[in-house]
């Protein structure tokens, strides 16, 4: 029988050369800069979320799965801050000054303005071309776009971040093709167990999935578990889609703020190969027509466009010029809306 002192020896030697090999993994997988969420931690839905430059830019987020890390730099010509609150634009008060017209813009990576400086996005042009329309007051436009977001992620990320600021009036960019994308559970079931997941969270489980081994764990767990599974859903199926804008609209009537919809663009031949993203359209169109707001038709003009090269970059997202363009689309019926509330002589159709 060997001597407990040697075994011991032995075990304490077999334990220091394991620590020793995960060690060196560990600082592997950190050299190659690998880095996995956790399963509640959503930034797995495009591949562009692994990229070096935007993971960073994200925190882990239970109320929408993941949101904008405040002081975190997008790196776009130079990179700029996400503001303190959370969103992409200069710092803004959280109480609304007197004398202010404030709006809200929502939406996804379009909105947030992938790929686009910032003072090219649409909401960025927005706020110039209503500041030129409405020279008695102080125009505060806030772009609350994230890549990535579905409507019902949007409707969260407004009521807990942007609603408390007293906008005037709400844009919704939402349903270009982020709710259409399928995977093992939808939206709202993937936000209800990330609060779950958060209220049970504990110093020694951030520790833990801090590690690059763990997440390297997790990531195969999640391949199998999903190779498992046949049946996907859509992030944000049409009749949640439909759910999500009442309760916009029924915010809209409580807060007493304008909701403007408008029907994102998108290339005709992506519509051609995900044939549901129409169904999301029509529902904006007749929940517009419901509740008697304001519909902006981006899709319709964009696709009018002879050579769509000239406003889309890729089969989603806009060029400058569409940026442009879509910020003097919405313009029309925020301050359509205004001048009538105001008094002021009423503008010319369209």
């Amino acid at each position: 029988m060997m001597p407990f002192a040697r075994i011991l020896k032995q075990l304490l030697f077999s334990l220091a050369a394991a620590m020793l090999v995960l060690g060196m993994a560990e600082g592997v997988l950190r050299l190659a800069r690998f880095r996995y969420l956790p399963a509640d931690s959503p930034i797995v839905v495009m591949e562009d979320f692994g990229r070096a430059q935007y993971r960073d830019l994200y925190r882990f987020d239970p109320d929408t799965l993941w949101s904008l890390k405040p002081g975190a730099v997008y790196e776009h010509k130079g990179g700029e801050r996400i503001n303190s609150l959370g969103f992409r634009g200069p710092e803004i008060a959280s109480k609304k000054p007197d004398g202010v017209y404030r709006v809200v813009c929502l939406g996804d990576s379009s909105t947030f303005g992938f790929g686009v400086p910032l003072d090219g996005t649409w909401p960025a042009q927005l706020q110039k071309y209503l500041a030129y329309r409405m020279q008695d007051r102080t125009v505060e436009v806030i772009n609350a776009g994230v890549v990535g977001y579905t409507s019902t992620q949007a409707l969260s990320h407004f009521k807990r971040d942007a609603l408390p600021l007293s906008p005037d009036a709400v844009i919704l960019m939402l349903g270009a093709v982020n709710e259409s994308f399928e995977m093992n559970h939808t939206d709202a079931q993937r936000i209800g167990r990330a609060r779950r997941a958060a209220a049970q969270e504990s110093r020694l489980r951030d520790t833990i999935l801090e590690l690059r081994l763990s997440q390297l764990l997790l990531k195969a767990m999640h391949a199998a578990a999903q190779r498992g599974r046949a049946r996907l859903t859509p992030r944000t199926p049409p009749p949640q889609f439909k759910k999500d804008l009442d309760e916009f609209a029924a915010l809209a009537r409580k807060h007493g703020f304008l909701l403007v919809v408008a029907d994102p663009h998108r290339k005709i031949s992506v519509e051609r190969d995900r044939p549901l993203l129409l169904e999301y359209s029509r529902i904006l169109k007749d929940f517009s027509q419901k509740n008697k707001l304001p519909f902006v038709d981006v899709r319709t003009r964009f696709q009018k466009e002879t050579d769509q090269n000239i406003l889309f970059r890729d089969d989603y997202h806009p060029r400058p010029a569409g940026h442009n363009l879509i910020a003097q689309m919405v313009t029309y019926p925020v301050f359509r809306h205004e001048a009538a509330r105001a008094g002021a002589p009423a503008l010319p159709s369209r």
